[in-house]
């Protein structure tokens, strides 16, 4: 799985935080939805590129693949 690049224009600013994402992985092994829940607006958008871009095995109950929510938690943090 893709981690997301600090954006440059983020890490020229200073800014650091911890961007959590919550996400649903459907029937077929994408993410389907996905939205930020916490962090800094300027590093939320690389790391939602990265969510979307995840393929996993699809969950099952029964037998049957089902959709399931995660969430993620990316740290930032620039490095002095």
């Amino acid at each position: 799985m893709k981690s997301p690049a600090y954006p440059s224009a983020a890490k020229s600013a200073g800014i650091e935080g911890t961007v959590v994402i919550a996400y649903v992985v459907g029937e077929a092994g994408t993410v389907t939805e996905a939205h930020v829940v916490k962090g800094p607006p300027e590093l939320a958008a690389a790391c939602l590129d990265a969510v979307r871009a995840w393929r996993f095995t699809p969950a099952e109950s029964g037998g049957r693949p089902v959709s399931v929510k995660r969430s993620a938690r990316f740290p930032f943090r620039l490095k002095t």
